[in-house]
């Protein structure tokens, strides 16, 4: 599993630059992969419906952000 550090400062400032777009100009389009079995695995947690997946894979989902809860915890 690759390591990840939420406030690591190029993760913290591409944050910014996404929530300063949505501010300025509106929702924005983000891909990403989903294993078939992500129920199985816990990619997926049902309390929040929120999917994480550090495993690389052909794109099969798009969505488009159009706000954020900065209390939301990753876990």
């Amino acid at each position: 599993m690759t390591s990840y550090d939420e406030n690591r400062g190029d993760i913290v400032a591409i944050r910014n630059l996404i929530k300063t777009h949505i501010m300025e100009n509106g929702g924005i389009s983000a891909a990403f992969h989903v294993k078939k079995d992500a129920n199985e695995r816990n990619y997926f947690n049902a309390t929040t419906k929120a999917f994480f997946n550090f495993e690389n894979g052909e794109i099969n989902h798009s969505v488009t952000i159009v706000g954020w809860d900065d209390t939301f915890r990753k876990e």
